[in-house]
């Protein structure tokens, strides 16, 4: 599948507070997103939006899906698990979620739960509007969502933090959910570490609660005229699950020598989370989940002349989830299953500048994907991607600034086959406080496990 987009942008811009929303100063924020290098927002081709860190402790957000519902063309809706993505109207298999720039797996109902990444463990999250498969490959057409994971430049930071109350959306009856975290760096002249470590839990809630009228009812209202078993029915449903969380974070950078360094990250996520849901007729259905989700990365970076960078990448992924299914008052439908993704991501880039108006950023990727579940036939799949990419950012003209940047990749799927994608995208500012942008590409997103392989068995 390709789409094309074709996008312009005119903005108004002061000088000193580039893309700057919510009275929030950006000027100086250095994102990594859009160019897929380190790029200064003011200078950015590709139009970048940023949620910064100071934006997080402002909206008082516990989660990713709650940071960014409140930004425009960015729609978050409940999933059945968690709380899922849309993107200028594209549904959220057609997003693609980064972490550090690592490919996120753990995809159910082809949705990343976006409740799984917590506020405090957050730096920015970096917004990438329109295909971008030029640069990331497959399932970027709507665009690239790209949290940043918490680091401090400062020599020690230390924070700690808890929340009590209902947790939910409205105030009905009493309600327990509880939300703690701490958080400590470190920055010394030769390392810098920083550790996340957060605790969420709720009781769960149901804001159609049964009564001991309504179980009165279900015993003698069968022998009254017009009585609803239904109605009572539809209330067993809980509308909050209950859950306890746990987070652990570590983002770690080692200074080997000046122009060369190591950096690390790693995140771990356990959630137990148990629910009741009504399927018709009359299923009353409880469902619990034991999820591992794991995420590790090791990047030796080396600094170049003439703004060179050569980086190399390795990041391995793993969600396991079970979740275990009871009809109540039969066993027809009872099941324990399984679902195992594993993920390993190996990156090389190298950045140059050539003639002093030539940014030009080359490199390949190779992933490794792994699929476990009862769900397929033969309880495996494998499938691998190799890709090789090239970009050329070209100064045309200084003042007043015209820059022009195009890219292509060319990528070969295991079970998908090969795709060429193009990009261009131009910048003009034709005044100081006048910035243009226009862009055009194409992506492309092959069918992932579940499109594949998953026999679906709903009940009811």
């Amino acid at each position: 599948m390709i789409l094309v987009f074709a996008g312009g942008g005119l903005r108004p811009q002061n000088e000193n507070d580039a893309d700057d929303t919510n009275g929030v100063d950006r000027s100086g924020t250095v994102v990594v997103t859009g160019e897929r290098r380190e790029t200064r927002l003011e200078d950015t081709t590709t139009r970048t939006e940023v949620i910064t860190r100071e934006d997080i402790e402002q909206q008082g957000s516990r989660n990713a899906a709650e940071i960014l519902e409140t930004q425009p063309g960015v729609e978050i809706r409940p999933a059945i698990r968690g709380r899922q993505i849309r993107l200028q109207g594209l549904d959220p298999q057609y997003v693609l979620i980064l972490v550090n720039g690592m490919r996120v797996v753990g995809r159910v109902d082809n949705a990343i739960d976006l409740t799984r990444f917590k506020s405090e463990e957050i730096e920015r999250i970096e917004i990438i509007k329109g295909p971008s498969s030029a640069l990331y490959g497959s399932d970027a057409i709507a665009g690239v969502i790209n949290i940043i994971t918490r680091e401090s430049n400062k020599p020690v930071v230390a924070e700690a933090d808890i929340q009590y109350g209902s947790g939910r959306e409205k105030h009905f009856g009493s309600g327990n959910e509880m939300h703690a975290n701490s958080y400590l760096a470190l920055n010394g002249e030769d390392a810098s570490t920083s550790f996340t470590v957060g605790w969420h839990r709720s009781d769960g809630y149901d804001l159609t609660p049964i009564t001991d009228r309504d179980k009165l009812a279900a015993n003698f209202g069968p022998l009254l005229p017009d009585f609803d078993l239904d109605a009572i029915i539809q209330k067993q449903g809980s509308t909050g699950p209950e859950f306890n969380d746990l987070n652990v974070g570590n983002r770690t950078r080692i200074n080997i020598t000046r122009d060369f360094f190591l950096l690390g990250n790693a995140q771990y996520r356990y959630l137990d989370q148990e629910r009741v849901d009504v399927s018709p007729p009359r299923q009353v259905i409880e469902r619990s989940n034991e999820t591992h989700d794991f995420m590790g990365g090791l990047s030796p970076v080396y600094y170049l002349d003439n703004d060179g960078k050569l980086q190399f990448s390795y990041a391995h992924a793993r969600f396991f989830d079970t979740l275990t299914q009871d009809l109540v008052g039969s066993e027809e439908i009872d099941q324990t299953q399984t679902q195992e993704d594993r993920l390993h991501e190996a990156r090389l880039q190298l950045d140059y500048g050539l003639f002093d108006d030539h940014l030009v950023s080359i490199g390949a990727d190779g992933i490794v994907e792994e699929f476990v579940s009862e769900r397929i036939d033969e309880g495996y799949a494998y499938r691998h991607r190799v890709a090789a990419f090239l970009q050329d950012e070209w100064a045309i003209l200084g003042d007043p600034k015209l820059t022009v940047t195009p890219g292509v990749r060319h990528e070969a799927d295991s079970q998908f086959g090969e795709r060429t994608t193009p990009k261009l995208a131009a910048r003009f500012d034709p005044t100081r406080k006048l910035r243009l942008r226009a862009s055009m590409a194409s992506g492309y997103r092959a069918p992932s496990f579940r499109d594949l392989y998953i026999s679906f068995q709903n009940p009811g």
